[in-house]
């Protein structure tokens, strides 16, 4: 069921709200002279602007491009001058021992 309510019904309708919150039992007064919600704070800390810091933004590489060839992609990541590559956990296959695998990865940084 719809309700249709003309302009002029609308307008009558919100003056008598308008009117029954004028007419309240609630003195205006009483409404402002309420006590903050929050103690006041110390803003002084924020007129200091933060420095900021160095970033320290690491870049590195992932092996998937090289279709399991994954010595290769160690040895050209590290030619590109990468300190880091993203390896599967299918590598430790291609290697004999975890061991091996960090051996690789430390001699070529």
């Amino acid at each position: 069921m719809r309700l249709r309510v003309s302009r002029r019904g609308f307008i009558v309708g919100t003056s008598v709200c308008a009117a029954g919150v004028a007419a309240s039992s609630i003195p205006l007064p009483s409404l402002l002279a309420r006590e903050p919600l929050y103690p006041p704070h110390d803003l002084s800390y924020f007129d200091t602007p933060i420095t900021p810091a160095p970033a320290d933004i690491l870049f590195g590489y992932a092996s998937i491009t090289w279709g399991g060839n994954d010595r290769q992609a160690i040895e050209d990541v590290a030619a590109l001058g990468f300190h880091g590559i993203q390896l599967r956990a299918n590598v430790l296959k291609d290697f004999g021992s975890a061991a091996e695998l960090r051996d690789l990865l430390e001699k070529h940084n």
